[in-house]
């Protein structure tokens, strides 16, 4: 700073002496000074002293701030939309990549990227557009050329798992944990356990798990692996030593720095434990700027706020949207307005993967224009079509049917800010998922207006029925299908059974199975009468399934064993299952 001083001090403007300027915005970004070098470099720019090196480094700099469009103007205004330089091209994909990722890539160009930041940059691009297979050879030259960059085995067992090859992924992740240190080591093992999981192997996933606490990982990650592994006490007494620890003020290797006391609070929202995250800020703990914002919009009750005073085991009962619920019933139960006349329908699902619940939600559609429902009233709408995910299978049949499909932009969504503010803050303290699908969805209801709004399995099915009354939509149907969802996902990935009853006590709200067994379950999960979940059986295209034209035969049959089937779909010129 005292040579900046000197040089205005010296009478050596930028205009007409910039040389001493341009050294020392060198000198002082080599030194660690980005500050400074940038008000150097502001300097030179408004005195006309436009230079290549000047507008890298200094849209290099905006990049650091976030200020990607700032960054782009300097890298076009000086070497134009099409640059030359391999190192130009990767600052410029950089400022398009949050807004533009395909422009981005195009920046980025068919050359081989220079450097493993830029490879890893170009492979994100490619995952965000779900262009996998690419991504997936992209990935595997990668690691070729950069074997000791870890990042790389850890993009290419994301993208297996993308594209669920199980095996593969498994196969990358014990890659990571052979040949990796620290953090990337760390988070491979809990993928590790995750998978195996997944796929039954209790064993391995334990063995898994065991490693990532042996090897003391930050705290927001052991509290993943204790949630993972359905461990409540263990997750409560690793915050409550941490917290004791902070509360006396002792350093050490038990001591948790701020930085990670955010992550915690991110993790905790996360998972909807609202408790945990207000007993934690009465603890004084550097909880972070958005625990600050979600704690001061929460209408905690004074029973909730007694709860969360009680201790840490009574605070982690209190769970999101669970306390919100009574406050959300009280105001919505009597706010369903009639259907208008000729409003749209919109049908909401996660995917058209090869399912059976997605081949229903097709023929559904046929069967709704069959009935004489106007194609323009028919709206679907779906949070993902990526084909190298699997999740497109049925897209072309539904297409040819001619009725509007919305993909919902998940980028776009993640601005809460440009939401409604009636039920903002409820929204807010929504568990992740739950939360990304509800902002992403709101959109489309609040623009279509439908008079009915049916999702499909668990997922869709609760962010329409939030979306739903918070709007509300005259009807909103909630279609369960097999079994209540934490004998598929584990009791940890169980959706809000308080959520659910909620919303179907609420008028023009109903659940709905697909079968006696499934409506029972759900029934018995969340408490309700028996009859209350009514049944909507699948439907059965016959035609697609014509008798085979054998002749009949003569005397008494023999017995023979009948095996019923289901399939994602029919290939009539090969008379066989997809699959």
């Amino acid at each position: 700073m005292a040579a900046y001083v000197r040089l205005n001090e010296a009478g050596l403007d930028p205009v007409s002496e910039p040389g001493p300027w341009e050294f020392l915005a060198r000198q002082s970004q080599g030194a660690g000074f980005g500050e400074l070098a940038h008000l150097l470099r502001m300097a030179l720019w408004q005195a006309g002293h436009r230079t290549p090196e000047l507008a890298l480094n200094e849209a290099q700099y905006s990049l650091s701030q976030s200020e990607f469009d700032t960054a782009r103007a300097l890298l076009t205004e000086v070497f134009g939309e099409t640059p030359d330089d391999a190192t130009v091209r990767y600052a410029l994909a950089q400022s398009l990549a949050p807004s533009d990722p395909e422009a981005a890539l195009a920046a980025m160009g068919d050359t081989p990227a220079a450097g493993p930041d830029a490879q890893l940059l170009r492979i994100e691009l490619l995952r965000e557009l779900d262009r996998l297979k690419e991504a997936t050879d992209e990935t595997r030259a990668a690691v070729a050329r950069f074997p000791d960059d870890p990042r790389f085995a850890v993009r290419a067992a994301r993208i297996m798992e993308s594209r669920n090859d199980w095996k593969a992924a498994l196969g990358w992740w014990k890659t990571v944990t052979e040949t990796a240190a620290g953090s990337a080591r760390s988070q491979a093992l809990w993928n590790l356990a995750r998978l195996h999981l997944r796929l039954e192997n209790e064993a391995e996933a334990v063995a898994a798990a065991a490693r990532h606490l042996a090897a003391a990982p930050p705290l927001s990650e052991a509290l993943a692996t204790a949630q993972l592994m359905e461990q409540e006490r263990l997750g409560l007494n690793l915050l409550a030593d941490a917290a004791e620890t902070a509360r006396y003020g002792q350093h050490g290797a038990g001591a948790v720095a701020a930085v990670e006391w955010g992550r915690v609070a991110r993790f905790l929202l996360g998972q909807g434990r609202i408790g945990l995250l207000a007993w934690l800020w009465r603890q004084n703990l550097p909880l972070g700027d958005l625990a600050r914002a979600v704690l001061g919009g929460a209408a905690f009750s004074p029973d909730d706020l007694g709860q969360i005073g009680a201790g840490i085991v009574a605070a982690a009962r209190l769970r999101s949207p669970d306390y919100l619920l009574p406050d959300v019933l009280a105001e919505l139960r009597d706010h369903a307005p009639p259907a208008v006349a000729g409003a749209p329908v919109l049908l909401v699902n996660s995917t058209l993967a090869a399912g059976g619940a997605e081949r229903q939600l097709v023929m559904l559609v046929r069967a709704l224009l069959s009935s004489g429902l106007a194609k323009a009233r028919l709206h679907v709408a779906l949070f993902s079509v990526a084909g190298d995910r699997g999740h497109a299978h049925f897209l072309p049949e539904l297409k040819q049917l001619g009725v509007t499909v919305h993909v919902l932009d998940r980028r776009a969504a993640r601005a809460e800010a440009t939401l409604p503010r009636t039920g903002r803050d409820f929204v807010a303290v929504l568990p992740t998922q739950l939360r990304s699908d509800v902002v992403a969805l709101w959109p489309l209801v609040r623009a279509l207006r439908p008079a009915v709004l049916h999702g499909w399995q668990d997922r869709s099915s609760l962010a329409a029925g939030v979306v739903g009354v918070l709007e509300h939509t005259p009807r909103v149907v909630m279609s369960a299908r097999n079994m209540e969802p934490g004998k598929r996902a584990g009791l940890a990935a169980r959706p809000s059974a308080a959520l659910y009853r909620t919303l179907i006590d609420l008028p023009g709200v109903t659940l709905t199975a697909n079968s006696e067994a499934g409506a029972r379950d759900y029934e018995a999960w969340l408490g309700l009468e028996g009859g209350r979940c009514p049944v909507i059986r699948n439907a059965i295209e016959i035609e697609r399934f014509p008798a085979p034209a054998k002749p009949p035969r003569r005397g008494r049959p023999k017995p023979r064993q009948v095996r019923i089937l289901g399939c994602s779909g029919w290939r009539p010129t090969s008379g066989r299952c997809c699959g």
